[in-house]
């Protein structure tokens, strides 16, 4: 019956529509409605009615593709570079419909005022446009327009009063400085969006005769003074949105209609509880319709009181970012129809009520099991669409028809997923199968699957996820392996790949791409790479190469040939690892810029560190046995930053001054440093030194290679820190009493800053 009705169709439209191919605009000189993919050719046919250009973003649109077709209604140029709307537009006197969006031109042409039948006009997004024609409100049949984004529009033209018959206008992003006196007279408006007019400082004093107003956007208009009673007389409103404006307390007394209303971020001093406690009460009182609540980020909201339950008909409540709300008062009566209930960020919520089964609290949401063990409350989630969902208890969905249902891959807003089965739980849905059925759009950006419990993981995993920013991968103890085969067109580089307490899995080639890996309690993660490979050949076509490592936990010096993956490896973190290496390991470190060694337990520092001649940066964290550098390390003459953060018995080497490109030394809970070593003296590189937490430093001075403290013929200490230094810290040191009279031979010393080292502050 399909193909009947298509053959049908074909038949009695054959000569009505044409669609242009290889042959141009040449054909159809007798069809009525032509979708063309050329809009720089003379149009043929003058007995269009409706013409479309499709595909033409790269291509001018030329005046004689369309002035032809003297008859036309309907003009579509969404496709086409506009640089400039050609005079001929205004012989299309029975044009019904023009859509030019992105004018590259500051002048509209005074001809379009000629299309005396227009009744949609659409500009948006042409930010060149610097006014409308004079003439304008000729064009009296005017139904629709939309200005979005001509910021370069500062000013309508008097004739614009006349456009009378106006349903719907959108303004947005404009910078008009005044709206029409007039515009209270618009009494067929319906939709009217200013957001983001930022220059408009008043509302026109009839703007509440607008009776028919359904749709009001006043969103980011931050200049428009508060005037409470703004909105009085717009009887028929359903959606308003204050978001970022400066209403502190807006009369919302017969709107009774209204359905939509974002209060979100609302700017004035004034703010606090009682203001939103009055303004709850008139919300309550009079928006008996009232479907969707956006309150989120209120910071002076503390309580949603117990009047919120009067409305009976709100499915939407955001208080997500009301960072200082402490509870939500709980009453006998419940909000039956409440489905969605967005607390991102409420960090200082204590008290909740117990929300019903039905309803569905975002970003957080536990997956339970039905009071009948039936099925779960996972299909809540299908008519969502959130920016950030966080899918708990998984082990709790009863079939994969309940993921599948919830549309995951739909949700084209979603951009932050949490996937999270308990450690240990019961299932009754294989973690697999489920994990199939939930694969997220397309928009995703951060995605962590949490406690899986299954020994493979799903094709869809970074391959289909072209906007993927962060993967993590957390304590699945029995995945085994990870797949990652596709081809190198296809292959997306994230930004960051985490994988922690996977004790049991073994990558398979090709390895993941991204540009930084963190790896923790997962040596087999490691061990395996021995038998993968990186395709580097293609890097410089696919994507970029590693640059960052950080591995946490580990044992055994056989893990460190993953190296050998990462030719580009310019930075590495080693945490609680073992740091022993064999001698074929060093060619794959020559990379390396920066290196972070925490926690490790040794006596000596690895000779194969000394070796990095190339090395920039040196951070040691907590590593208490170490006492003194090895003499190798006298070779890094690149380090550019030395930070040496709880290394308790560690003494500074004489050599230290010799590395002659040092510019930052930083030294944090030392027990054991008295001074620095006089070498400093002649560094002309090192610009900041920071001290903090050693209680055996008893002055800024330094001792000689021989251990003598260096004094002047005045029996003064000599301060020999080097002229270089621009930045000096002091801090928690409470042994040094003084700063030597030196100090002023630091001419280029921009900031000295002192802190809880009492007898120094008092001397100073």
């Amino acid at each position: 019956m399909h193909d009947l009705v298509h053959d049908l169709a074909r038949l009695v439209m054959v000569d009505e529509i044409f669609i242009a191919s290889k042959q141009g605009n040449t054909g159809g000189s007798f069809c009525h409605f032509a979708l063309l993919n050329d809009c720089r050719r003379p149009l043929k046919s003058s007995k269009l009615r409706a013409l479309r250009f499709m595909e033409c973003v790269q291509t001018e649109v030329h005046g004689d593709s369309f002035s032809p077709a003297k008859s036309m209604r309907v003009l579509d140029l969404s496709e086409c570079s506009i640089l400039k709307l050609s005079d001929s537009i205004g012989v299309l006197k029975q044009l019904r419909y023009l859509n030019a969006p992105r004018v590259q031109d500051a002048k509209i042409p005074d001809s379009i005022t000629k299309l005396s039948k227009l009744i949609y006009l659409n500009l948006h997004g042409s930010p060149k446009i610097l006014a409308l024609p004079e003439s304008i409100g000729d064009i009296k049949g005017l139904m629709y327009l939309d200005l979005s984004g001509c910021s370069g529009i500062a000013k309508l033209p008097k004739s614009f009063e006349r456009l009378q018959e106006l349903v719907h206008l959108d303004l947005s992003m404009c910078c008009i400085r005044k709206l029409p006196e007039a515009l209270g007279r618009f009494i067929k408006l319906k939709y009217l969006n200013l957001s983001r007019c930022q220059e408009i400082t008043e509302l026109p004093i009839g703007f509440g005769s607008l009776k028919n107003l359904v749709h009001l956007d006043l969103s980011s208009c931050s200049e428009v003074a508060s005037n409470d009673l703004a909105f009085v007389g717009l009887t028929n409103l359903q959606y308003l949105n204050l978001k970022c404006t400066c209403f502190t307390s807006p009369s919302l007394y017969g709107l009774t209609k209204l359905r939509y209303l974002n209060l979100s971020a609302l700017y004035s001093q004034r703010h606090h509880q009682d203001i939103f406690d009055m303004l709850f009460d008139s919300i309550t009182i009079n928006q008996a319709d009232l479907e969707h609540m956006d309150l989120s980020d209120n910071c002076a909201i503390n309580v949603i009181p117990i009047s919120l339950y009067r409305l009976k008909k709100l499915h939407t409540l955001d208080l997500s970012g009301c960072v200082y709300l402490k509870e939500i008062e709980e009453s006998k009566h419940t909000i039956s129809s409440l489905k969605f209930l967005y607390l991102r960020g409420c960090v200082n919520l204590q008290r909740m009520p117990q929300l019903g089964g039905s309803i569905v609290s975002l970003p957080q949401f536990g997956v339970r099991v039905a009071t009948d063990e039936s099925s779960s409350n996972l299909v809540l989630l299908q008519p969502t669409d959130p920016i950030e969902l966080h899918i708990t208890e998984l082990e709790n969905a009863k079939s994969a028809g309940e993921a599948h249902s919830i549309k995951l891959m739909e949700k084209r807003s979603l951009e932050d997923l949490e996937l999270v089965w308990t450690r240990d739980a019961e299932r009754f849905v294989d973690d697999m199968i489920l994990l199939e059925e939930l694969m997220p759009p397309c928009t995703l950006k951060r995605l962590e699957i949490r406690g899986y419990n299954s020994v493979s993981l799903p094709a869809w995993l970074v391959g289909q996820l072209p906007n993927l920013e962060l993967l993590v991968l957390r304590d699945m103890a029995n995945l085994e392996e990870w797949n990652t085969s596709y081809s190198c067109a296809e292959v997306h580089v994230i930004q960051t790949l985490e994988i922690h307490n996977c004790p049991m899995l073994r990558m398979k080639p090709p390895l993941p791409k991204a540009k930084s890996w963190k790896i923790s309690d997962s040596d087999n993660v490691l061990s395996s790479w021995n038998h993968c490979t990186v395709s580097h050949a293609g890097a410089s076509s696919c994507s970029p190469i590693t640059t960052t490592l950080s591995v946490q936990r580990y044992r055994g010096p056989h893990q460190w040939r993953l190296l050998q993956h990462f030719p580009r490896l310019s930075s590495l973190s080693v945490i609680r690892g073992d740091l022993n290496s064999s001698p074929e390991i060093i060619g794959h470190l020559s990379s390396l810029r920066t290196i972070c060694l925490s926690q490790v337990v040794i006596e000596e520092l690895p000779k194969w560190l000394g070796e990095l001649t190339s090395l920039h940066n040196l951070e040691l964290r907590f590593i208490n046995g170490l006492e003194e550098f090895n003499e190798s390390m006298r070779q890094l003459t690149m380090l550019q930053s030395l930070k040496l953060i709880s290394c308790k018995s560690l003494s500074l080497p004489h050599w230290l001054g010799e590395l002659t490109y040092l510019k930052e030394l930083s030294i944090d809970d030392n027990r054991v440093l008295r001074s620095l070593p006089a070498s400093l003296q002649q560094n002309s590189s090192i610009q900041k030194i920071q001290i903090s937490d050693c209680p055996e430093l008893e002055d800024v001075i330094v001792e000689s290679q021989e251990g003598a403290m260096k004094l002047t013929h005045s029996q003064e200490s000599e301060c020999v820190l080097p002229t270089s230094l621009r930045e000096l810290k002091i801090s928690h040191c409470q042994g040094i009493k003084s700063l030597p009279e030196g100090i002023q031979q630091l001419t280029n010393l921009q900031s000295l800053v002192i802190s809880s080292c009492p007898e120094l502050r008092q001397w100073c």
